[in-house]
C-alpha cells in the first residue's frame, strides 16, 4: 500500500485558525505604522517645503510664499510655493505643489507665509506682514491617541522636526 503524505482535514483547520488569529494581532499594527508613515512623510514634506521656500528666497534674493492650495480646505488641500512676484523669466510658479493623504491634518490654519529676504538676513512673516515663530502640528485625524509631529519655522526660516511627546498634543 502506498503512504500518502499531507494535512488531515483536523491539521488544516488548526492551522487557519491560527493564521487567522496571528492576522487579527497584526492588522491593527500595519494601521498604526501606515498611518505613523503618513504623519511623518507629511511632516518631513512640509520641512522641506519651507527649506526650500528659505533657499529660494536667499538665492533669488525675492519674496517667496508657502500658502495653501484651498483657502477653504486650508493645509488638508496642501501647499505651494511660488515667488511672490514672477517674473517672465520664471521657469514656472508656483514652484512647487504638495498633496497631503487622507486623515492627515496640519494646523493652525494660516494660509500665507513670505520668506523675505533683506541683505543677508531674511524674515518669515504672515499676510499680513508680522514676524513670527510658527508651529505646525500635524496629526492623524482618523485615530486618537497618537503621536504627530512638530514643524517649527522660526522668523529667520530656520526649519525642524520633532515627535511630539504627549498624546494630548494632538487633541486626545
Amino acid at each position: 500500500m502506498i503512504r500518502q503524505s499531507g494535512f488531515t482535514l483536523p491539521e488544516l483547520m488548526v492551522t487557519v485558525a491560527i493564521l487567522a488569529i496571528i492576522g487579527s494581532l497584526a492588522i491593527p499594527s500595519i494601521r498604526d505604522f501606515q498611518s505613523n508613515v503618513r504623519m511623518s512623510t507629511t511632516a518631513n514634506l512640509l520641512a522641506v517645503s519651507l527649506k526650500d521656500a528659505r533657499s529660494k528666497s536667499i538665492t533669488t534674493r525675492r519674496n517667496v510664499v508657502v500658502s495653501v492650495v484651498n483657502t477653504t480646505t486650508g493645509w488638508r488641500g496642501g501647499w505651494q510655493t511660488a515667488f511672490q512676484t514672477p517674473l517672465a523669466t520664471d521657469p514656472a510658479n508656483p514652484l512647487e505643489g504638495q498633496d497631503i493623504p487622507v486623515n492627515i491634518t496640519i494646523g493652525p490654519n494660516p494660509v500665507l507665509l513670505t520668506m523675505t529676504m533683506t541683505g543677508s538676513t531674511g524674515q518669515v512673516t504672515r499676510a499680513d506682514g508680522t514676524v513670527l515663530n510658527m508651529v505646525f502640528t500635524v496629526c492623524d485625524s482618523g485615530r486618537t491617541g497618537e503621536l504627530g509631529y512638530n514643524v517649527m519655522i522660526n522668523q529667520f526660516g530656520r526649519v525642524a522636526v520633532m515627535r511630539h511627546t504627549a498624546v494630548t498634543t494632538c487633541g486626545t
